[in-house]
């Protein structure tokens, strides 16, 4: 076999690519069948690991030969051996499957007898005769797939993904993980075919690869000789050549609602916006109506409203060699009930400016609230997606309809539909639809209209309609406004876009009246039509293309006015709660109205408009034009000048400007400026500004938009009371300011308890006083249940003042913080204690001995907080530290808090290399320790990037010896290096410039070759500075694509002389003193990029001199100022992408160019694996089991 190949023994690829054909399929057969006639079964799998290994292939041949469905048992093939399958007991036979695989060169999954099995079917591909009996099926699946991962340039676990969410239309023995791995290969071994050999719009795509790749076969996972394999390739190379015809006209953002069923059969209307990772930049600026990639923003943020505006992802457009794409970042947005109703808005913003006035519709995202026919749902996995609304044809053989209460429901055939009542959906207070389940065609009937829903047809005529066009930019209730005619759009399950020129009828709402829509003006009711069949119908307000809105200040603040060109209403009237009208009359090209407020001006005043003959009135919402800033929350309220927030409430604020003389506009500016700390708060470092830009006299400044740079200032400072004040600046002088802190109020110790600070007292509403729920705990024994402490009342109302006489002084210091759920986030607090009883002196445990909770009790916060430190520096050098136990219960306890309010945390975020011993030693979950680092990062400014390498070996020992101690020799070397590659893999999962240094260590240390390594041992063969060339050289240079393109338009960059004044004179000084790098300094001057020496400088080369800091072990004592970390915070934050990107890149670089050689330390002796391949950990019985016992 081997020499037929031209192979002198196995070389670790997957066992289908082995491609054995029917004779030797036959031989392989007549073998093992032989053998195990002559031999008990019992003795081959233990003497004989030749038999181990033709089982597996025999196994993996079977599977894709002779399975035909039903359900994964191990049974048929050991039937085909003339094996009783009692006579090969469950671990005797895993036992074959891991030494058979181990020849191999493979490593199977490890679990069960049956994820083993799934190995099998992973190695043998797909099954012939299923492809035969489900390929119109598996066809349908394999083409909507393969064209949304070509639009999408989908990564492989997303097309994995993807045809994980089209299992339900395929069969059913073939809807398991390995299967939908195997499909995955297939689609993007196509894919890469379609790229490598240009086969867009080839006539004959599969003639022209048989030319000029006569092997293109080959690579993929199928019997190549059988006919229904042949008919799947075909029409996948034939689907994936027309793809690249097809780029562009897709909807890269859609709206999936879906009703899923509680355990208590309550029903459940959800909403989520999903898009790709990577799209097409023309398709994004087609469905936001821009014409070409060239229109859209280098990067920008997507906000979406469904009931309130929010953000939804950030983008940033990549321009390459190639054609230019956008990439966004991940988001989990869902909502329900009536929001999930509520039409969703897409909203395209870059610089606090919505690039699309008004945002666009998107497909699936339609208004549900006001529609009177039926919604459709048809299912897909355990939970059914919206079809649609209204009169549908659908594919499908049953639905789900939620009808209004008192609709009728009647058959359209001879033979009755089958139907149930499922119950209730509950879509807010106020409407509640009934849910059946239907089969065949239904005519849904009320007292006004009748939809027909048709199923089981073989042309689908529905899809998501879609309005797109100019919408007012104001939020308007019924309907939405837009400017001049819109287009009627059509998007398919797989988001193909068809603008629909026929079939559309416009009339005016409320009548039967035909319209022009060029020429009117007034509430609209289009309804859409194809073969004389309804299939669609929207309503709206229609105004003229050429439609305005001008907003004017007054005199005060309290008076302004509005005037609306081309809107053509006859009447107008103001909501008289939130402003009077004043004058209301006509101008040359519309109507002006005068508004006035008695005292502080609201965010928008609600006006009334209705049209001539029309009886529809439009609600709208405008904003009242004061001169100056004005801040409002989330609901609307004003924010007061002076007011001071919480980073948590602040993050809704926005802050409006009008400016009172757009013609000769002053210059705007917003200042964020730490206070409160006594040192920081007067550094050059503790300030920002930014420029607010005015569009046609107005601006809008997000705090959201703020909120990372706000963070970043607060993390500058350990300090508890630290704020940032926020200034309006206009012309120079300050127009509004407020405080964001880390909480809303104060506590003070009183005696035998805490109370409110006077003055915030008066602030907070009654409400939130009596919401305040106040915990409290003892720091040296976090694992005991917090107190709940119970407030006082006065006069029948909430005091403000809880009581600490049950503390017990003795399990001093006590830490009060609130509750999760409370009303009002306060300081937290340390206190002794006040007063305990005989009971609690009954039942108590003594406080902990260990050296860190001797630290934590120093009076002397100095002489404390020094205390810490020298611990923390002994527990880095000793995993055997007394006080591990300690510091994973404090972070269990007390991770959500304020992390400054916790010495030992302030201490940990300024040690970065003891946190990397804790993400070794602590017996935390890796979901907790990944949010420690994360909350250290973000709130106090720490960096793991700027480790050293050896600190990261050292630990990794360490981890080793420690479980070695733990587990014992033998079991140590198999557990190992399984649970090291769970810690490096929680490192990456939270920090992902980090991942080829967590690879490069899980080779170092187990000499396996992660995907990063592969690929790194690949490129540095052929050049090994080929990453510096990459990164920083030719026009598709990282450098080029990442940001230099991205940014082109940006004027200010952040820390520009951070890098050529400071970072790169510490580096220098840094390096001297290493002996081996006084002869290197001009490879190392080679890794930066110093052509331009202007105010890119910092952000291109810091995060390669993070990388070298890393590969050189530098000293981290620079990088403990809290100014220098916040450079660096700001200098990631600016561009997150390019750090990542070339932190990775140079780090590489230090690789190939040797400036890390790689160690020769192998956890607990393991052995190397086999050449060419991954290692294969066999597991003896029991081992699980002693883990978790010596794990207790």
């Amino acid at each position: 076999m081997f020499g037929r190949r031209s192979l002198p023994r196995p070389d670790g690829r997957w066992l289908y690519a082995y491609r054995l054909g029917t004779e030797e399929y036959q031989t392989l057969h007549k073998l093992l069948a032989d053998a195990v006639r002559a031999t008990p079964i019992q003795v081959l799998s233990r003497r004989n690991r030749h038999f181990a290994a033709l089982f597996v292939l025999y196994a993996a041949e079977w599977w894709r030969r002779e399975y035909d469905g039903g359900p994964w048992r191990w049974a048929p093939i050991l039937a085909s051996l003339q094996i009783n399958k009692d006579d090969l007991a469950p671990n005797e036979r895993s036992e074959v499957v891991l030494t058979g695989f181990s020849f191999w060169g493979l490593r199977p999954t490890t679990g069960d007898g049956k994820r083993y099995f799934g190995t099998v079917v992973a190695h043998g591909g797909l099954p012939l005769k299923l492809i035969g009996h489900g390929g119109s099926r598996l066809n349908a699946v394999m083409g909507t797939v393969l064209r949304q991962a070509a639009r999408y340039r989908w990564s492989e676990s997303q097309v994995v993904d993807a045809v994980a969410d089209h299992a339900h239309a395929m069969p059913a023995s073939l809807r398991h993980e390995e299967v939908f791995r195997l499909l995955a290969t297939l689609i993007l071994t196509t894919l890469d075919l379609n790229d490598r050999h240009q086969l867009g719009g080839m006539p004959d795509p599969i003639g022209h690869l048989d030319n000029v790749e006569p092997g293109w076969r080959e690579a993929y996972p199928l019997q190549i000789d059988d006919s229904a394999a042949v008919q799947l390739l075909a029409s996948m190379v034939r689907a994936a050549s027309q793809t690249s015809t097809e780029q562009g006209a897709v909807a890269v953002f859609q709206v999936v609602r879906s009703l899923s069923c509680s355990d208590v059969g309550e029903w459940r209307l959800e909403s989520r916006v999903v898009h790709p990772a990577v799209a097409s930049a023309d398709a994004l600026a087609l469905q936001f109506g821009l014409g070409a990639a060239s229109a859209l923003p280098r990067y920008f943020e997507v906000d979406v409203t469904a009931g309130e505006r929010g953000a939804l992802t950030s983008g940033r457009l990549l321009l390459g060699s190639d054609r230019a794409t956008v990439a966004f970042g991940t988001q989990r947005r869902r909502w329900s009930g009536r929001v999930a109703c509520d039409e969703h808005i897409l909203h395209l913003r870059t610089a606090g400016n919505d690039v699309v006035e008004g945002g666009v519709a998107l497909p699936g995202g339609e208004s549900l609230a006001d529609i009177e026919g039926p919604w459709v749902f048809v299912a897909e996995g355990e939970r059914y997606r919206l079809a649609g609304a209204g009169d549908l044809r659908l594919p499908d053989a049953e639905a789900l309809v939620a009808v209004a209460e008192g609709s009728i429901l009647e058959s359209l055939e001879e033979s009755a539909p089958g139907s149930e009542l499922l119950g209730q959906l509950h879509v807010d207070s106020g409407k509640t639809l009934v849910l059946w389940r239907v089969s065949g065609s239904v005519q849904i009937s009320d007292t006004n209209d009748s939809w027909r829903v048709r199923l089981g047809q073989t042309r689908k005529l529905s899809g998501s309609l879609v309005l797109e066009g100019r919408r007012a930019a104001y939020s308007s209730r019924p309907w939405p406004v837009f400017r001049g005619k819109p287009h009627v759009v059509r998007y398919d399950d797989e988001g193909a876009r068809v603008v629909l020129s026929k079939g559309l009828h416009w009339f005016a709402a409320g009548s039967r009246s035909l319209i022009d829509p060029a020429r009117y003006c007034g509430p609209v009711e289009l309804q859409v039509f194809e073969d004389d069949e309804r299939i669609g119908r929207f309503r709206f307000v229609l105004v003229s293309a050429h439609s305005s809105e001008r907003f004017l200040s007054g005199t005060s603040a309290e008076d302004a006015s509005v005037e609306f060109t081309g809107w053509g209403f006859a009447d107008l009237a103001v909501e008289s709660g939130r402003a009077e009208m004043g004058a209301f009359r006509k101008t040359a090209q519309g109507h002006a109205v005068t508004l006035q407020v008695e005292s502080t001006p609201p965010k928008d005043v609600l006006v009334y408009l209705r049209w001539p003959e029309s009886p529809h009135e439009l609600r709208v919402w405008v904003p009242f034009p004061a001169s100056g800033g004005r801040a409002f929350d989330v609901e609307g309220t004003p924010v007061l000048s002076g007011s001071v927030m919480s980073l948590r409430h602040a993050a809704g604020v926005r802050v409006l400007v009008f400016d009172q003389n757009p013609d000769q506009p002053k210059k705007y500016e917003v200042e964020l400026e730490l206070r409160g700390d006594p040192v920081l708060g007067r550094s050059d470092s503790s300030l920002s500004r930014r420029t607010v830009p005015i569009v046609k006299g107005f601006a809008e400044v997000r705090l959201l938009d703020l909120y990372g740079e706000i963070e970043a200032l607060l993390s500058l400072s350990s300090e508890l009371d630290a704020r940032v004040e926020l200034r309006l600046m206009v012309g120079g002088k300050r127009n509004f300011s407020m405080s964001v802190s880390r909480y809303d109020v104060a506590l003070r110790p009183k005696v035998m308890g805490v109370a409110l600070e006077d003055e915030d007292l008066r602030r907070v509403q009654l409400e939130q006083v009596q919401g305040c729920e106040v915990l409290a705990s003892p720091i040296l024994r976090p694992a005991e249940a917090p107190r709940v402490l119970s407030q006082s009342v006065s006069e029948g109302a909430p005091s403000g003042v809880w009581s600490i006489e049950r503390l017990r002084p003795e399990f001093a210091p006590w830490l009060v913080y609130p509750a999760p759920g409370s009303a009002l986030e306060f300081r937290p607090l340390c206190i002794g204690g006040g007063i305990a009883s005989e009971d609690d002196a009954a039942t108590a445990d003594p406080l902990p001995a260990c050296a860190l909770a001797a630290a934590i009790r120093l009076p002397d916060a100095a002489a404390r907080l020094a205390a810490i430190d020298a611990v923390l520096v002994a527990m880095g050098d000793d995993f055997d530290h007394d006080s591990w136990s300690m510091l994973d219960g404090l972070w269990s306890a007390f991770g959500r808090l304020p992390l400054c309010s916790i010495d030992t945390f302030k201490v940990l975020a300024r040690r970065p290399e003891i946190v990397v011993a804790m993400l070794f030693r602590s017996e935390l979950p890796a979901a907790q320790l990944g949010d420690h680092v994360r909350q250290l990062k973000r709130q106090l400014g720490m960096t793991l990037e700027l480790v050293g390498i050896t600190v990261w070996r050292r630990a990794i020992e360490k981890f080793s010896n420690a479980w070695t101690q733990r587990l014992g020799d033998d079991l140590a070397k198999l557990s190992v290096p399984i649970l090291l590659k769970g810690r490096l893999k929680a490192v990456v999962d939270e920090l992902p410039a980090l991942q080829l240094n967590m690879e490069w260590l899980q080779f170092e240390c187990s000499n396996e070759y992660p995907p990063a390594v592969l690929q790194l041992q690949k490129d540095i063969a052929a050049n090994r500075g080929v990453h510096l060339t990459r990164l920083w050289q030719g026009e598709d240079s990282l450098l080029q694509r990442l940001l230099l393109r991205v940014h082109a338009d940006d004027v200010a960059w952040p820390e520009p002389r951070f890098f050529a004044d400071k970072a790169i004179r510490v580096f220098v000084e840094a390096v001297l003193p290493v002996p081996r790098m006084k002869s290197q300094l001009k490879l190392l001057h080679s890794f930066f990029w110093l052509d331009n020496g202007d105010f890119k400088l910092s952000v291109a080369n810091v995060p390669v001199l993070c990388a070298l800091w890393c590969a050189l072990d530098l000293p981290l004592d620079w990088w403990r100022d809290p100014g220098n970390r916040l450079a660096l915070q700001r200098l990631r934050a600016f561009d997150p992408l390019w750090f990542e990107g070339a932190y990775q890149h140079a780090f590489a670089a230090c690789i190939g160019l040797a400036l890390i050689e790689p160690t020769s330390a192998r956890l607990g002796g393991t052995a190397p694996p086999v050449e060419g391949g991954p290692r294969v950990h066999r597991l003896p019985a029991g081992t699980v089991q002693r883990i978790k016992e010596k794990t207790k």
